[in-house]
This record gives C-alpha cells, structure tokens and sequence, in this order.
C-alpha cells in the first residue's frame, strides 16, 4: 500500500492501481482494543456488519418499501445476521432467516430472527404478507423458491452476496421483481452526505460495539498460527464444513 490522507485514525491507500475501487475500500483504521479477543471480533465483524448495518439504514429510508417483513437468505452469514441485528430496532417488521436444515438450529438460537424457515420450505411464505427479500446467498434456485412462494408479496428483491458459492448462474428469468444489487459504498455515501461522514462513523461504531458484545453469545473465535494454515481452512470454508458459529483468525 501507499498510505496517505493520514490521520490519528488511520490512513488511506493511494496506489494509483487502487483509485478505480470505491474509496470505502481504501480506508484502513488504526485499531486499538482492549484484548487479543476484542481484536480478533472486531476484524471478524466490522466489514460485514457495516453492510448489514446499512442494508438497516437504507431500508429504514425507503420505507421498507411498504413490507412488513424482511426474508435473509443464507441467514447464518455474518452479513444477514449484522442486518438481523440492525433490524431488531424496528418495529412492525418481522425478520424470517432463511438457511439450511444444518444451520437452523444455530440461526434460532441467535434470536435475531421472528422466524426460520429451512430451504425446501419456501412454500410455507406464501400468505400474502408483504415481504422485502434479501439475498445474501446468491442461489437462483433459492431465489426462484422465494419469489414464487411470495408472489404478488414481493414488494422489492435485494442482491446483496454469495454465500453459495457454487450455486447455479442461468440468465432463466425468474418471476416477480427483478433483483437489484445492494452496493454498500453507494448507500454509505449517500447516508455521509445525509447527516456527515462523523455522524455515519459514530452511529454505525456504536452499533458495532453492542453487536460484537453480543457476539460472545453466538460466535467462537479461533486462532490459527502462520500463514500456512490458511489452504486447509479455505478449503473447509469451501466444502461448508466450518461451523456457522466460528470465527477463525489467522495471525501471520
């Protein structure tokens, strides 16, 4: 990297390779915590609850689009739990986690959800709520389920990730509104430009200070020495066998 607009926080990248990406994806802060264990949460958590967080935001400002409930796909990722989180705030909306038969039970137990429905059961989302649905898993067979259950429900469809990585991709059209992507930098731009880059800073700060508080309910850090740990855990992380409450990090 090429630090510079260096500050008591931290410091921005101004390699000339990096000024196309958007500047969110620049900025690296100074962190100063208080143990191994704080660190190793707040790198687990921050990036992606700062998506969820203004997945919260955005929605909040549009309304929630007049739905009263929000569906998380692939609801055992840290990005939809981050959203669930934010979202518990709100009242009148109900949050449904969608996710596997193997993560369910861990998806309950977090309590961020009203409700959890397993893949397969989509069906059973079929009665005529008004639903905002958000992608987190990126798999057009689950999405497909999803919006056909929905219907005429379906007020808005949110790409957002991939967690199924190995899902299929066809251009099959698939019924309802067309899924638009979320895309982080944007909304937190505009958010900056609403109430000021501080205000955005503090209040998305303090709502990831209570969540990674909370974390110690749900997530389990583990530590991994030298980099060569890295291959079999990423093939791990690959064949979905890593636990959906672990946290790993890997100290060089």
């Amino acid at each position: 990297v090429t630090p510079g607009k260096i500050t008591v926080r931290g410091f921005s990248d101004i390699s000339e390779h990096r000024q196309p990406m958007a500047a969110i994806y620049n900025v690296y802060d100074r962190v100063k915590e208080g143990s191994a264990e704080d660190e190793a949460r707040t790198a687990l958590l921050r990036p992606l609850f700062l998506t969820g967080w203004l997945i919260d935001q955005w929605l909040e400002r549009q309304s929630f689009f007049g739905a009263q409930r929000i569906i998380a796909a692939a609801a055992s990722s840290k990005t939809a739990l981050a959203m669930a989180i934010s979202l518990k705030a709100r009242p009148n909306v109900e949050r449904i986690g969608l996710t596997s038969a193997r993560s369910s039970e861990f998806v309950a137990s977090t309590g961020y959800y009203d409700r959890v429905v397993v893949y397969g059961d989509e069906a059973s989302l079929n009665d005529g709520v008004a639903t905002v649905y958000v992608d987190f898993a990126g798999s057009q067979t689950v999405t497909r389920a999803v919006h056909s259950a929905v219907g005429t429900a379906l007020q808005r469809s949110v790409a957002v990730g991939g967690a199924h990585w190995d899902a299929e991709r066809s251009q099959e059209p698939i019924p309802g509104p067309k899924p638009e992507l979320f895309f982080a930098p944007s909304v937190a731009a505009a958010i900056a430009k609403e109430i000021g880059p501080e205000a955005l800073n503090a209040q998305s700060m303090a709502a990831l200070q209570t969540a990674k508080a909370d974390s110690a309910r749900w997530m389990q850090v583990e530590t991994l020495k030298g980099l060569d740990a890295v291959p079999a855990l990423w093939a791990k992380l690959l064949a979905n066998t890593v636990a959906p409450n672990s946290g790993v990090v890997v100290e060089p």
